[in-house]
Formats: structure tokens, C-alpha cells, sequence
């Protein structure tokens, strides 16, 4: 799948366009928990309203475009849990594999029911990402609510027993941990809880402060060093255990505290020429339909510019606007929205650009004035 992003990256590099890889739809803002670090608890959000969420008929005609205009990958995510929009988010489900595409919904995990999962497992869903706090009912409860933790592992287990009852190895479990001071220093234990699970892999997400709450949960300097200190130990486990991890970003305080990670991608950038020394990739590769209809070219974006109920996926993804993103990219100048970007998206840019690297020397077709390297 990687080698499909760079392929469609190369020919942006060589001066033509492509369509964008991977595609997320964000069915809901509204959610059946109160996670202590999310966006929600800002003061800006005292309440949700729903009234500006695309309709069903929209959604499933959004996703049907992007099938069309060639999107590869698609993830069903958002502000809110998708599935308290049971009905649609499962409609596009289906759909999506119906075309044989990849795709991953990303979940609270606490609103699947039986029914749910042996559909997913039915039209072979690829992936269920998990967000999970806590190896154990204590901090994962306190972060993300009452109950919240033995319904995930319940529903995990019914997964596994599902897939096992089909003869099916899909879809693979991957949980999605929000780094705060409750949890920093228990991360071999979810790590250790994922295996017993039978999950595969683990993103560790460094926290974005939203609110007051927020800030009490940020980590301290000593609790930042501490954590750095204990990444190799953790890596070391998770491989023990054949889990994939991207624990190794730790490593880097540019990447755990914000927005420093800004300076880390300026200089990451610096080593190249071209296409290959834009600051992000993302306006490239990667459109995401927000539960307005707007269209970004990344999660963290919140732009009104640009909505898919007034313009087709194709218009809007060879427009002005991202058009005018891409070449700020180019000439190294940041977004205010990045200030916001996460550890995993930065590390993601540093892949790519060494896979540039690789590309430009192994093949001639990358020669200087026949491309944007």
C-alpha cells in the first residue's frame, strides 16, 4: 500500500496529478463518552449539533464519488464515535468493500454489539483501530469513562470469537493510545494488553491540549525524560511480542511536545531538493470530508473554503485551494493549522522523504529539470 502512496506522489514530483491515496470520511461529531483529552472538552463546544452533519444519501454518495475518482484507502473516523451513526457509517462500510477497497474505522469500541462485528467480519472490513487509554479499567476509565475499558476488551474477545467461528483473519485490531501523565508510564502494559487481545498493532499519540483538563494531563519535563528513557525498553517488548509500535517517535522531544515537532519537520526537510523538501505531504496524498461537508487536507485542518455539498471530490482536490496549500508546502511555509499536527504524520513525512531518496537513486527518471525532486 506504501509504494501505491509514493507512486501517486511521483507523479505530482514529475510534474502531473494524481488522485489522493487515502480519503477520511467523519460520519459524526457527537459521541457516547466524554474522553478527558479530546477536543470536545474545550470551552468553544458546550454542546454538539448534529443539524450540520451531511445526510446519509450524501455520505454514500461522497464515498461512491471517491470509488470513481480512484481513492485507494479509506478511513472512517472523526470528532465523535462513528458509530453512534450506526446506520450510515455501516452503509459506506459496506460499500467501500463492496469496490474491494481497504479501509479502517477508528472507535471507542464501546457501541459494537455482536451483530456489528459478524457484519464486519461478513464483507471482510480490514481494520478496527481501537482507542484505548489505560491496560487496565483504572486509568483507562478515569480518561475515557465509566465501564468504558471492560467494554472494549468484551467486544474484542467477541471479535477474535467471530473471526475464529468464520475462519476469517479479518479484521485485524490496531488500539490508538493518547500519551497523558495518567498513563505514560504503563504503556508496556497496554502493550502487553494488546497481545493478549491478539492485536497487532499500537499508534502512540502525543496529547493535544484542548481545554484545562487537558493541561493538567500534559506531561512534565522529568515525566517527558522518563518517558523517552524508557522507549527502547518498550520497543524492545513490543517486538518480543511481534507487535508494530511506533514507539521509537518518543524518542525525539520535537515530536512529544508541541509545536516544536514544526522545527523537527523544517529540519528533516532541509537534506533535499524540490518535491522532496515540501514540509508536508499531506495536500498530495491525503483529503479528509469533515461532518460539514468541508474538505481538508488533513484532520487537524478546519477550513470552510471548500465543501463537498457545492463542488466534486475532483474539483475541489485540483482547486485553488489545496492547489495554493501545496505550494506553501513547497516554499516552507506552515499553516497556523499546524501547530496542532501529530507525532504520527510527522514521522510519516520523514518516510516518504526517504523513500524519495531511494526512488531518486535507483531510478534515472528523477534527473534534475525533468521533475519537481
Amino acid at each position: 500500500m506504501f509504494e501505491e502512496k509514493i507512486r501517486r506522489l511521483s507523479e505530482w514530483a514529475m510534474g502531473g496529478k494524481a488522485p489522493p491515496y487515502l480519503i477520511d470520511i467523519n460520519p459524526t461529531d457527537k459521541c457516547n463518552l466524554k474522553c478527558l483529552t479530546c477536543w470536545q472538552r474545550s470551552k468553544k463546544f458546550k454542546s454538539i449539533d448534529s443539524s450540520y452533519e451531511l445526510s446519509d444519501d450524501k455520505l454514500i454518495s461522497v464515498v461512491k464519488e471517491a470509488l470513481d475518482f480512484g481513492v485507494k484507502e479509506f478511513e472512517i473516523t472523526g470528532g465523535g464515535e462513528p458509530l453512534v451513526r450506526k446506520e450510515a457509517t455501516l452503509k459506506i462500510m459496506r460499500i467501500i468493500k463492496d469496490f474491494g477497497k481497504p479501509g479502517n474505522i477508528t472507535t471507542n469500541g464501546t457501541l459494537f454489539d455482536e451483530d456489528v462485528i459478524k457484519l464486519l467480519v461478513k464483507i471482510g472490513w480490514d481494520r478496527v483501530t481501537f482507542s484505548i487509554d489505560g491496560p487496565n479499567p483504572e486509568i483507562n476509565d478515569y480518561l475515557r469513562g465509566k465501564g468504558s475499558f471492560e467494554k472494549i476488551v468484551q467486544n474484542i474477545k467477541i471479535l477474535n470469537r467471530v473471526k475464529k467461528s468464520f475462519k476469517k483473519k479479518k479484521p485485524s485490531t490496531k488500539f490508538n493510545v493518547v500519551v497523558s501523565r495518567k498513563n505514560y508510564n504503563v504503556l508496556d502494559g497496554i502493550v502487553k494488553l494488546a497481545h493478549s487481545l491478539g492485536c497487532e498493532m499500537i499508534s502512540f499519540e502525543p496529547m493535544t491540549v484542548h481545554s484545562s483538563i487537558g493541561m493538567k494531563l500534559s506531561l512534565r519535563k522529568s515525566e517527558t525524560k522518563e518517558l523517552r528513557d524508557s522507549v527502547r525498553r518498550i520497543e524492545r517488548l513490543a517486538n518480543e511480542l511481534g507487535i508494530i509500535t511506533n514507539i521509537q517517535n518518543f524518542i525525539f522531544d520535537e515530536l512529544m511536545m508541541k509545536p516544536r515537532h514544526l522545527k523537527f519537520l523544517k529540519q528533516s526537510s532541509s537534506a533535499y531538493d524540490g518535491f522532496a523538501s515540501s514540509l508536508c505531504f499531506e495536500p498530495w496524498w491525503h483529503l479528509v470530508i469533515k461532518v460539514d461537508g468541508s474538505a481538508q487536507p488533513c484532520c487537524l485542518f478546519d477550513s470552510k473554503e471548500e465543501n463537498v455539498k457545492d463542488k466534486s471530490l475532483r474539483e475541489i482536490w485540483f482547486g485553488k485551494f489545496f492547489n495554493d496549500i501545496r505550494e506553501n508546502m513547497t516554499k516552507k511555509k506552515f499553516s497556523g493549522f499546524c501547530l496542532v499536527c501529530n507525532a504520527g504524520q510527522v514521522a510519516e513525512n520523514i518516510k516518504i522523504r526517504e523513500e524519495f531518496e531511494i526512488m531518486k537513486n535507483n531510478y534515472h527518471f528523477f534527473e534534475k529539470g525533468t521533475s519537481m525532486f
